[in-house]
């Protein structure tokens, strides 16, 4: 994003550059010429107009760069929503797994802490859920 961004700034300083050498050089050329007043207030108005213009195209960039990294964070919204769904879902057929085995440890009157141990510890284990 930063490099964008400066790049976009460089651009923009480059181009205003140019504008402004070009309107001195328009400038240097009406005085050569004898011109009055008015042609020198037309001149630094149309270098005023050119220097908008220019930053007007260096926002139209930067707009753009911001509508991109708007997609790419709604992709990478989306591709979280996905990993946490699975998360979910994998942490919810544990869970009937788990009751499944207290429902089968009540009806058989043993309880069997390891088996409530297992799953648990094999979760915890996992990282990728936790990491990403």
């Amino acid at each position: 994003m930063t490099s964008k961004s400066q790049c976009n700034e460089e651009a923009v300083h480059e181009r205003e550059q140019e504008i402004q050498k070009d309107t001195a050089k328009k400038r240097d050329k009406s005085k050569g010429h004898g011109q009055d007043e008015d042609s020198s207030d037309t001149s630094q108005l149309s270098e005023k107009i050119i220097g908008v213009e220019a930053a007007i195209e260096g926002l139209d960039e930067v707009k753009d760069n911001l509508i991109e990294l708007g997609e790419e964070n709604k992709e990478g919204l989306t591709n979280f929503e996905l990993k946490l769904t699975k998360v979910i879902s994998s942490l919810h057929r544990e869970f009937e797994a788990l009751k499944a085995q207290v429902e089968q440890a009540t009806i058989t009157g043993v309880a069997a802490p390891i088996l409530f141990l297992k799953p648990v510890l094999k979760l915890l284990n996992q990282r990728s859920f936790v990491n990403k």
